[in-house]
């Protein structure tokens, strides 16, 4: 009986947000399911902006599944937590050890600040340090307003550093970022 109430409001949280967004809500059947959205990137560069899906961002088990920077046709998702880690001790996505707690954060990482973009609109801005809470596997931090992606329009991730701030190529510490959305999908 709870899962099927939670599926209910699963659906019901979709329609709601597919009418915010002026898409039209058919009587189609939507199946959800709970999903991960995640992407891992080299959290380098030269400037203090470093954009982690763009048009060639390719689905990789382990590294994305965005295909593109967009979500497949029909397949709509509602945020509703997030998780992110850094990487300690290599150079390669298999020789890297995930850490998440703000500890672990350097000093770049801990000032900067996540961005999902969707259509122009900031969905969420939030600090890195206030994402990255502890190594528990559970230690989600929930996103009351939980950001509604439409499939097939381009979303942007954007890691921005404060002023002046970037971290060098040749850096082995906090090299690479991973993030994890949890997050329900409706599929039409």
């Amino acid at each position: 009986m709870k899962r099927e109430r939670q599926i209910s409001n699963a659906i019901a949280l979709v329609q709601a947000r597919r009418k915010a967004v002026g898409m039209p809500v058919s009587n189609i059947p939507t199946k959800v399911t709970d999903t991960t959205l995640y992407i891992v990137h080299r959290a380098d560069g030269n400037a203090n902006i470093v954009e982690l899906t763009n048009d060639d961002t390719k689905k990789k088990v382990g590294i994305t599944n965005f295909d593109g920077n967009k979500l497949a046709k029909g397949r709509d998702a509602v945020i509703d937590s997030i998780k992110v880690s850094v990487a300690k001790g290599g150079l390669a996505l298999n020789n890297v050890d995930w850490v998440g707690d703000k500890v672990s954060l350097t000093k770049e990482l801990a000032g900067a600040e996540l961005q999902l973009i969707q259509d122009n609109v900031i969905l969420f801005s939030i600090g890195l340090s206030d994402l990255s809470l502890s190594n528990d596997d559970d230690n989600y931090r929930d996103i009351a307003s939980t950001p509604f992606l439409v499939a097939e329009k381009p979303i942007k991730w954007v890691l921005t550093y404060a002023d002046g701030v970037s971290i060098a190529a040749d850096a082995v510490d906090g090299l690479f970022i991973k993030i994890e959305c949890r997050a329900i999908q409706a599929i039409q």
